[in-house]
């Protein structure tokens, strides 16, 4: 009987790390079909995050997310060796601590969440705030297995390794998958600003090869904007995967501010649904009345501790539906042909002469 269970659990056990294996190479052929990121022409005034400083501008959710996070890689690491049959008591210790850590900074964050209910918590969709408690959840029961574990308690070693994959399988699924994928964006995508633009070179040829002011025919980018995620660049959609919904984009959007049904945190959240399900971002994820309201300000980019470009992304949607499909909503028609006849986007009177 006891033979049974254990063939059980290796069975249960092996299926979640075919899981955890499928949905990394899933992500990973997500972000890898994508076109290549490509070099920028030249630099314009870029505007650049503020990151850490943004990050802890709330300093107690900011110490506590840095204390679950660094925790849960400190435990996982710790695991890992131990896996491996290596064993040093600084370790056990160093684990020891961080599990407690995890314990308290999670239930700190449950009961703040309960009994505080801060603003932002109070926006979030029944689905959102669930997956805020399920990953809360998580690192409780990781850290208790781990050290019930080191007391050497029957089972809790497979129920540790267990809790770490389904942990792993679950956060491919949530959006706290920034907690791995923010580290490789804020690499790659450092030293690039807001404005910077690294398309509009070739658009810009291939409107002219159009209008036949040019009889240049090699041109770079293929297609003025983008409707599919393999038509984003890498590092877009690496950004929509790297999103923590943090809401601070919105709290700076004038947009949203003014009551509009807008957000960029939003427009992350709409691509990266339309990426997983492979359908194209216009007319499906977003219509002419969303990427219409975006007035490329630049905020939602200096707010994001993460510096994710969300603007950007809105450019190539509309880029697509303006240049390519003709759908442009008529008051920019009216704007161009008004700016046109009089230097000014308003109708004047030789506008309706």
């Amino acid at each position: 009987m006891k033979h049974t269970g254990s063939i059980i659990l290796i069975f249960i056990y092996a299926v979640m790390v075919i899981i955890l294996l499928w949905r990394v190479w899933h992500l990973w052929k997500r972000i890898s079909s994508a076109r290549k990121t490509p070099a920028l022409s030249h630099k314009v005034s870029p505007i650049y995050t503020s990151g850490a400083r943004v990050f802890f501008s709330r300093p107690i959710a900011g110490v506590l997310h840095t204390v679950l996070v660094v925790a849960m890689i400190i435990m996982s690491t710790y695991s890992i060796i131990q896996a491996c049959g290596v064993r040093n008591h600084i370790w056990d210790i160093t684990a020891g601590i961080c599990a407690v850590a995890a314990i308290i900074a999670a239930i700190i964050f449950i009961m703040r969440r309960c009994w505080i209910r801060p603003a932002r918590f109070s926006t979030l969709t029944p689905a959102m705030a669930a997956d805020a408690y399920i990953i809360l959840f998580l690192e409780i029961i990781s850290g208790a297995t781990l050290i019930a574990s080191q007391y050497d308690i029957y089972g809790f070693h497979t129920a540790h390794y267990m809790t770490l994959v389904l942990f792993a399988i679950y956060i491919t699924y949530s959006k706290h998958l920034h907690i791995i994928t923010a580290w490789i964006y804020r690499y790659i995508n450092r030293g690039r600003g807001a404005y910077d633009t690294e398309r509009v070179d070739g658009v810009c040829m291939m409107m002219d090869m159009m209008e036949g002011k040019t009889t240049v025919t090699d041109v770079s980018c293929g297609t003025m904007g983008s409707n599919h995620g393999s038509e984003l660049s890498r590092l877009d959609t690496l950004g929509v995967y790297s999103c923590s919904q943090c809401g601070r984009c919105e709290e700076l959007c004038p947009p949203h501010i003014v009551g509009e049904s807008f957000s960029p945190m939003e427009t992350n959240i709409r691509i990266k649904k339309a990426i997983e399900k492979n359908t194209p971002f216009y007319p499906c994820a977003m219509d002419d009345d969303f990427i219409s309201r975006c007035i490329s300000c630049g905020a939602c980019v200096a707010a994001c501790p993460i510096g994710i470009n969300p603007m950007k992304v809105l450019w190539e949607i509309k880029r697509y539906a303006y240049l390519e499909k003709g759908h442009m909503p008529s008051s920019y028609h009216t704007a161009s042909q008004s700016t046109q006849n009089s230097r000014y986007p308003l109708p004047t009177y030789l506008d309706r002469k």
